[in-house]
């Protein structure tokens, strides 16, 4: 199969995946965001925390080994030594995380009081913790599906943890209330492992590596790891601590739309980077083609999104929501504003991840760290949990901007600031439509005419500023869905 059919296919099944997801899993955040109390939605906000947390201190670079290591592994033909690498991988994240996972045990009561100012849900978060830890699990065998670039294992293993986890969540909720509510989660968590170590059967041994050797090899990716997945986790802890439940309950719910674009965002990213390390043999012209290509698509794709929830956001919570966090609406704005920036950063990040040595990814990470963290003291006293957003945008501008530099020095991949001005005029001609056609009020009518006015001045921009360069490769990819046939690319 050739490079252009494996990759549409690649991300036809990962973007199928990810809308189905999004569709089930805002249906059940418009429902159980009406349902929830704010304090029962922080305690929501927990699950996926700690389940980040658990990863963060358990990974020590061993995921990020695996994912970069297996396909030279596969293409070499070492496939024995494939098996042992992830089998390895699997077998002491998980006995790390059980670890973690007793400490934090440990510090349940605290967090209880200092969040929610009671010990009302000690219990709760008792039980928060176990149902964090089976869902890290699955967390690490969707890795090394990546890593195996199992593309639609991963997509189908998303879809059934959508629909399967929130119609569990709600007849626990109905029949439990809360805890019910969390234990559905887990539930799908048990049955999303066993779909992974199904699939992955024939790629699982006995054999392991020995864990100081392991650790030897992935020791150069976990001052990475920590640094990259610190910022990724610190955030709701943060707003729960210093600011109480209620601040947790709105910035939760701003950062889990963001978090619906941020995952479409990877899982496009995702089989555009797998192939980078195969198109760098073919030479610095291949490599430079076939990166402005997956750079243009991901800000074309994604640039207009940010733009939308700029200019949407109390007509994005009042339909996902109700009027319960319109509060949250100046944070959504700040999280549209890091969706531009993202878009073209994860792909530099694919390129740095997969072309420079490893020490080049820690300082990447460290220079993205140090902005994130630097800002937050500047930005947080005056501008609350808007701060956090607007603090990791800027440092996704400055990393990718050392990522940039630093591709071309190594291995001379070159920038284009055309992409960056197509997609912003796109972009800024979806704000100027949906923020004219927001003014018409809250209607349903109202709310198809900015669904109309978004898809057709998106469309209008794409079709006018796709470079030519760009066009063979979307005409090949449109002609495999069917309604995109006969669109003039």
């Amino acid at each position: 199969m050739s490079r252009s059919k494996e990759l549409a296919k690649s991300i036809g099944s990962t973007l199928t995946s990810q809308a189905t997801t999004a569709v089930v899993s805002l249906a059940f955040f418009a429902y159980f965001g009406r349902m929830l109390e704010k304090s029962e939605m922080a305690l929501f906000a927990l699950v996926g925390t700690l389940s980040a947390w658990l990863l963060l201190l358990s990974g020590l670079g061993i995921g990020t080994l695996a994912i970069r290591e297996t396909p030279t592994l596969v293409a070499e033909g070492k496939h024995e030594d494939v098996r042992r690498l992830i089998s390895s991988a699997i077998v002491y994240r998980a006995i790390l995380s059980v670890v973690v996972a007793i400490g934090i045990l440990l510090l349940i009561p605290w967090l209880s009081r200092a969040v929610f100012e009671s010990d009302r849900y000690t219990a709760s978060l008792r039980l928060v913790t176990v149902v964090a830890w089976l869902m890290a699990q699955g967390q690490t065998l969707a890795l090394i599906q990546w890593a195996l670039q199992c593309f639609h294992i991963r997509a189908l293993c998303n879809v059934v943890n959508a629909v399967g986890a929130r119609v569990l969540a709600l007849v626990g909720y109905l029949w439990l209330g809360i805890d019910g509510f969390v234990l559905g989660f887990g539930a799908a968590a048990v049955l999303i492992v066993v779909i992974h170590l199904w699939t992955l059967r024939r790629e699982l041994t006995a054999h392991l590596m020995p864990l100081g050797r392991l650790l030897r090899q992935s020791s150069s990716y976990i001052g990475a790891d920590l640094l990259r997945n610190l910022m990724r986790s610190v955030d709701r802890p943060l707003v729960g601590v210093l600011l109480g439940d209620v601040a947790l309950a709105d910035f939760y719910v701003a950062k889990r739309i963001y978090e619906f674009i941020a995952a479409a965002l990877i899982a496009v990213t995702s089989p555009i980077g797998a192939k980078i390390s195969e198109v760098k043999i073919q030479g610095r012209a291949a490599l430079n083609a076939y990166f402005h290509k997956g750079l243009f698509l991901l800000a074309i794709l994604f640039v207009p999104v940010g733009c939308v929830m700029v200019s949407l956001t109390e007509p994005i919570l009042r339909v996902l929501t109700g009027t319960k966090y319109l509060s949250a609406s100046s944070i959504l704005a700040c999280f549209g504003i890091t969706i531009m920036a993202q878009s073209t950063f994860q792909v530099w990040y694919e390129g740095l991840f997969r072309l420079a040595r490893p020490r080049y990814l820690v300082l990447h990470n460290v220079l993205q760290a140090v902005v994130t963290f630097s800002l937050y003291g500047v930005l947080l006293p005056f501008l609350g949990p808007k701060g956090i957003p607007l603090s990791y945008a800027a440092a996704c501008v400055a990393a990718g901007g050392f990522s940039a530099y630093l591709l071309h020095r190594q291995v001379g991949l070159t920038g284009r600031l055309d992409v960056y001005a197509r997609s912003g005029l796109c972009g800024a001609g979806v704000f100027v439509a949906t923020w004219a056609a927001a003014q018409l009020g809250h209607s349903v009518w109202a709310l198809a005419v900015i669904g109309c006015a978004a898809a057709a001045s998106y469309a209008t921009g794409f079709v006018l500023l796709v470079p030519p360069d760009v066009r063979p490769l979307l005409r090949r990819i449109s002609q495999r869905v069917p309604g995109l046939r006969r669109v003039p690319l």
